[in-house]
Formats: structure tokens, C-alpha cells, sequence
């Protein structure tokens, strides 16, 4: 019953439509947060824009998106220095050695996330939130990406079986995608997913990577992202964030997959390969 697309214009309007659809309704209250901030940070302008810019996210995505209920409020830390941030895990009690080790992952990215303890963490000091001195992070993008992280986690972080968790194609990328959709329904940035097929067919030139066998890779993140979109242009959000509560039932990926979006998840694979070259992609 799924009609292949034409154009990848058609896919960008489906996509669109179905996650503003489906945030349009309000499904839950918006979860209580915390934001830390490193002190010194005295860009009053950045600061500003960055914390209008998180609590938008946060309201869209915690209020517009089915899950369960967080098990306790939301810390968003924003930092600079790797040292403060050591400093703060111990001061609340954890570990010297592993606050040490969950600050300097934290410092080697412009974000990241932890659904086991439902912390988000900005990177301020990261080339990813500022060019040339100036503050140029899209929080819709980024505080999106994120903040979808920790409602991927709530049914599975618990799970210890590597046969639940959805891979990394649908992780990162469906991150990814949510991030840039968040943008957009904030009018921060346009929904544009271009640039992904473009560095893709930069890295994969004589070879192909399809979603199956991109695990391991730093493509999950930009394929996955259009595997995402794809999906979600065909069985619509609300059966794509149903993939996860499908798994946190505790059933493996493959079934949590057909069960959530109707697709038996070989032939999703199979149906992606075709439409490669819609999205720029050399089929191989």
C-alpha cells in the first residue's frame, strides 16, 4: 500500500506537515526543568537567546510528544570549562573518576545526552556553538536533537538487551531529523536536509553504505537522518515515535519496528535502497 515518492520536495512537505500535525496537540504538560550555567559566562545577549530558545524546546517537545512520564526534572547544563563541570558531578555526589570521564565526553561535542539521568549538556566552549567569537548554535536544531534523545530513552534505557535498542541510524538520525524539524516549526531555521545527501556523496564516492550495515559509523547520522525522513514521509511521526515505545515493551527491534510502523523492517531496508537516488544518492 506504500506509493513510492517522486520528488524529494514531495517527501520535505509530507515530513513537515505530519510532525507540526502532530506537536499541534498538546498530549502532556511541559516536564520541569533545571538550567546550570557555568559562572563567568557573562554574555547576557547569548545567554538570553540561548535559554529563550531551550525553554521553546522544550514545550514544543515535551508537551507535543507522546512518552512516559520523566521520572524527574530535566537538568541542562551549559558550560564552557570541563573543569567546572568535573567539579559540579562531585559536588552532587558522584564519583571523582567517573564525573571526570562523563565531563570530558560531555566536552568533546557541542551537545549530548543522558536518558539514564535525564541531563542535557551544551557545550558552549565547542566550535559547534560559536564562529568567530560570535554565538551561532540553532537551539531548535541542537536542543532538539538532544532533548528527542532523552524521549528515545525513557522505555528502553533500563532494558539490558542489545536486541531492543534500535540502532544507530534510527538513534542519531532520527535525532537529527527531529532537531531540524524542531527548528523549523520554531522559525529559527528553514527545514532544510540537503546538506546531508551532499557530504554523504562526498564521503561515499565508489561505495555504498546503506542503513543495515552503517552502525559503527559516523553516517549514522546524516543517513540516518534520511532513512528518518523517509520514513516518517511514509507511515507519518506519530508510528515513527512509536518505534520506541514498541521497544520499551521489551521486544526486539525488528518486531518493535513492524509492530510500530506496519513495515516489516527488511523490506524498509530494501525500500530505502530504492529511493537513494531521490535523495542524491548513488544506489551502487
Amino acid at each position: 500500500s506504500v506509493t513510492k515518492p517522486t520528488s524529494w520536495d514531495d517527501i520535505d512537505r509530507a515530513v513537515v506537515k505530519s510532525f507540526a500535525d502532530y506537536v499541534a496537540i498538546k498530549k502532556k504538560k511541559v516536564p520541569e526543568f533545571r538550567i546550570s550555567m557555568e559562572p563567568g559566562i557573562t554574555d547576557v545577549e547569548m545567554m538570553s537567546t540561548l535559554y529563550r530558545q531551550l525553554v521553546a524546546v522544550a514545550e514544543l517537545l515535551g508537551s507535543g510528544v507522546d512518552y512516559p512520564d520523566f521520572r524527574k526534572p530535566i537538568s541542562i547544563v551549559v558550560f564552557k570549562d570541563p573543569t567546572w563541570l568535573t567539579d559540579e558531578y562531585v559536588s552532587m555526589g558522584c564519583d571523582p573518576v567517573i564525573a571526570k570521564q562523563n565531563s570530558a565526553f560531555a566536552s568533546s561535542v557541542p551537545g549530548s545526552a543522558s536518558p539514564a539521568t535525564l541531563e542535557v549538556h551544551l557545550n558552549l566552549g565547542s566550535p559547534g556553538f560559536s564562529a568567530n567569537g560570535t554565538f551561532s548554535a540553532d537551539l531548535g536544531g541542537l536542543g532538539g536533537h538532544e532533548f528527542f534523545h532523552l524521549i528515545q530513552g525513557q522505555n528502553t534505557f533500563l532494558i539490558n538487551n542489545i536486541d531492543v535498542n534500535p540502532p544507530g541510524w534510527l538513534g542519531e538520525g532520527g535525532a537529527s531529523l527531529v532537531g531540524a524539524l524542531v527548528s523549523n516549526q520554531l522559525k529559527i531555521a528553514p527545514f532544510d536536509v540537503r546538506s546531508a545527501a551532499r557530504t554523504l556523496s562526498s564521503f561515499l564516492e565508489g561505495r555504498t553504505l546503506n542503513l543495515e550495515t552503517s552502525d559503527g559509523t559516523s553516517y549514522i547520522y546524516l543517513l540516518g537522518l534520511l532513512g528518518c525522513e523517509f520514513l516518517v514521509s511514509t507511515v507519518g511521526f506519530e508510528r515513527f515515535v512509536n518505534i520506541w515505545k514498541e521497544a520499551g515493551k521489551g521486544k526486539r527491534f525488528p518486531d518493535a519496528f513492524q509492530d510500530a510502523t506496519g513495515i516489516e523492517l527488511k523490506d524498509f531496508y530494501k525500500m530505502f535502497y530504492e529511493v537513494r537516488p531521490i535523495f542524491g544518492l548513488q544506489r551502487g
